[in-house]
């Protein structure tokens, strides 16, 4: 890349990053690694993050030519009640336009709460961000979710009265498809569509979806993905430990209960099978579902690691070898859990839904682990028999081929260093649209 100060020109490119609230807490751990491509490649990068309050942990490390602009001072009710006071036509407004939405009285309740807290976080940052920008910058503002971010994206830049910089949208699953919402509802659609320049999605189902939905603005939709850094010990899969791991937030969404009756169903069947899981335990519903693996499950075969980040997933990979990769969510967009797995050259099961499928390119001799979206025990047990009990050569060569996928089509530094580069040539251009970069 060259830099506006090494080409002699005075004018510096900024991208102005809107997240949920990374660096903050733990959440959206895949940035991290598009972060420090951004900071690589633009001048300077200023992080917004959307939902942090005074109480957040403190920041992770980013580069230092990023910026991170910090919590609010006040609490969210205390913030929203000054946004009422202080705002009020712009609080009338939301309530005006949250009334006239196409959806049920949840729905609207929804969009009204959206709507306040995209002004209430908007009206805090704004003058900041304005600060941060110079007369010369060229600057993008990009948004990593098509959701809250975005419309706070597009209140900042409308309340600025910023007559440059493009908006860009990465898509991502819970911000992409309705039935996973409140009513099949996503607050401000229309708003977040009409204010964006480009739209990204992770996967090309979403991209698919999206374009099929809101044909008014498909135009604007291409496909950008997600990628991860390579394994710390790829290719150490290993067939004879008979062992399912599966990486995933314990939420009702990811119907782990299924994986744990396919194992049991496999132990009926004689197998000695394991499954491991990595994520955070410290919910209600994780309780819930400790107590029945301990119930349908003998103790020794299941464990639950816990949460572990990024770099702690790739290392504890590296330690424990495993045979497959499972995932049966009933909605995914392209989970950065399986792409992490496909590093380590894992054979991959997964339901066909969202942009699971996308993992998975049997041309290249990968494992056919493609699930339907709704597979019964018996159907899940059967595919992990059929990679059990296969030759152990083809099983090399499954493993293999999963490496080789990941090279092709999910590696974080191939996949970022594209994606920003599109990025850079928006905060330099005032026209053209972009390709699929994924």
């Amino acid at each position: 890349m060259v830099r506006a100060e090494d080409s002699g020109e005075s004018a510096e490119t900024v991208v102005v990053l809107f997240t949920l609230a990374y660096p903050y807490g733990n959440g959206e751990p895949f940035l991290h690694a598009e972060v420090a491509e951004l900071s690589r490649q633009f001048d300077r990068v200023l992080i917004v993050p959307s939902s942090v309050t005074a109480f957040a942990r403190q920041p992770r490390a980013v580069p230092s030519n990023v910026t991170v602009l910090g919590a609010v001072r006040a609490s969210v009710p205390r913030a929203a009640a000054r946004q009422i006071v202080l705002h009020l036509p712009q609080t009338l407004g939301a309530l005006l336009h949250a009334l006239r939405a196409p959806t049920d009285l949840r729905g609207k309740l929804q969009d009204l709460r959206f709507r306040i807290a995209v002004h209430v976080r908007a009206n805090t940052v704004r003058r900041r961000v304005g600060m941060f920008l110079r007369d010369r910058s060229r600057v993008v503002f990009y948004a990593y979710w098509l959701d809250l971010p975005a419309a706070i994206a597009i209140d900042v830049r409308r309340a600025m009265g910023f007559a440059r910089g493009k908006i860009v949208a990465r898509a991502h699953g819970f911000d992409v498809y309705a039935e996973r919402r409140i009513s099949n509802y996503l607050p401000m659609r229309d708003d977040i569509l009409r204010g964006v320049t480009r739209i990204f999605s992770v996967s090309r189902a979403g991209c698919i979806y999206m374009r099929r939905r809101w044909p008014d603005h498909a135009d604007k939709m291409s496909i950008a993905h997600l990628g991860t850094a390579p394994a710390e010990n790829a290719g150490n899969a290993e067939q004879s430990v008979a062992t399912l791991v599966s990486c995933a937030f314990i939420v009702p969404l990811k119907r782990l209960e299924l994986v744990i009756d396919t194992v049991a169903e496999l132990q009926s069947r004689g197998h000695d099978v394991h499954w491991k899981h990595i994520g955070p335990t410290d919910s209600p519903y994780a309780a819930d579902l400790k107590r029945y693996a301990a119930g349908a499950l003998p103790d020794g075969t299941f464990e639950f690691v816990g949460e572990l980040d990024n770099g702690g997933v790739r290392n504890w990979y590296a330690r424990n070898p495993a045979s497959a990769f499972i995932n049966v969510s009933e909605s995914e967009g392209v989970p950065v859990s399986i792409m992490e797995a496909l590093a380590q050259g894992l054979p991959i099961l997964a339901t066909d839904v969202g942009g699971n499928g996308e993992t998975i390119d049997t041309s290249l001799g990968m494992f056919d682990g493609l699930l339907p979206a709704d597979p019964t025990v018996r159907q899940i047990a059967d595919r992990v028999e059929g990679l059990l009990q296969s030759d152990p050569a083809a099983y090399r060569r499954y493993v293999d081929a999963s490496r080789e996928n990941w090279k092709r089509a999910w590696s974080s530094e191939a996949n970022y260093r594209v994606f920003v580069s599109e990025l850079l040539a928006d905060a330099q251009t005032r026209e053209g649209r972009g390709a699929d970069v994924g």
